[in-house]
């Protein structure tokens, strides 16, 4: 793998969507060492999250009866459903290989609707639990609950709210390239693991709903983390900024980070208040 990564790193197609990147943005923003404080703090924060997993006691981690919610579907039908979502996760994804390859997998955005693929699938394996196997199964499925969840509304809210008028202002100057912009942007595939792909993390929960507790901000934080160091040591250090925000160069980059892991603390406790409510709302709808 490592050797497919090198040679991919230096293919023409490579260098070609590398220099479409670098043309966007400041140099400063892409070129140089870390900003010190970035150096400092995120090495700092990173032992500090996977530290207090020590400190999770019993009631802060989930199991089968703590922090269950009454289902608004039957757990045969739950079940189907997880199949069917599973399937049309896996087809987003293989249409995604066939048209552009495997190297939107590297993005937060394709990350997210993955985890969310393999909770449906791994939750549709699990079936009643009834092995040690597919105990297991149940397991990741909760592992990635959270992981999910915030992943896909942090790609929603920062791509729509974010990203998107910086890439457009970034392109102001140039309408033809702005138009291709807009165009890809609302393509169905982008609207797609843009747009749908918050509903479907939010079904996933729904389907076999229970609150949220610390072990899973936990796993939600942890995911994050490794992403971020992900991004800055293959991605940025490649010069391929995907996510310009998260530019470690920047001296607002330390404010970037720790907002992020703040609005998970946020998602957090969200989705504690809104899924007892969303829940109800199904139920009084006759689902």
């Amino acid at each position: 793998m490592g050797a497919s990564l090198s040679q991919y790193l230096e293919s023409p197609v490579f260098k070609e969507r590398q220099q479409m990147f670098l043309k966007l943005f400041p140099e400063y923003l892409v070129h140089g060492p870390w900003h010190t404080s970035v150096s400092i703090l995120l090495p700092l924060v990173s032992i500090a999250i996977f530290y207090s997993r020590k400190h999770l006691t019993p009631e802060h981690r989930y199991d089968d009866g703590e922090g269950k919610l009454t289902p608004f579907l039957s757990d045969s039908v739950a079940h189907k459903l997880k199949i069917l979502l599973s399937a049309y996760g896996f087809a987003v994804l293989y249409y995604m290989k066939k048209s552009v390859g495997l190297e939107p997998l590297v993005s937060y955005t394709m990350q997210s609707w993955l985890w969310t693929t393999l909770r449906f699938t791994f939750g549709a394996l699990s079936g009643d639990r009834s092995t040690a196997l597919q105990q297991v199964f149940h397991d990741i499925e909760e592992f990635l609950r959270f992981p999910s969840l915030a992943q896909n509304t942090v790609t929603f809210v920062i791509w729509w709210a974010v990203l998107t008028p910086i890439i457009s202002v970034a392109l102001s100057k140039k309408r033809s390239s702005l138009k291709a912009f807009w165009e890809w942007n609302t393509s169905p595939f982008l609207l797609t693991v843009h747009g749908i792909n918050l509903p479907f993390a939010l079904a996933g929960h729904l389907l076999t709903p229970r609150h949220l507790v610390l072990q899973d901000l936990w796993n939600g934080s942890t995911v994050a983390i490794s992403y971020l160091w992900f991004y800055l040591t293959v991605l940025d250090a490649n010069k391929i900024p995907l996510y310009i925000i998260l530019s470690p160069r920047s001296k607002a980059a330390p404010f970037v980070y720790l907002s992020i892991l703040a609005l998970y603390h946020k998602l957090y406790s969200g989705f504690n208040h809104i899924t007892p409510h969303a829940l109800d709302f199904f139920t009084q709808q006759g689902f």
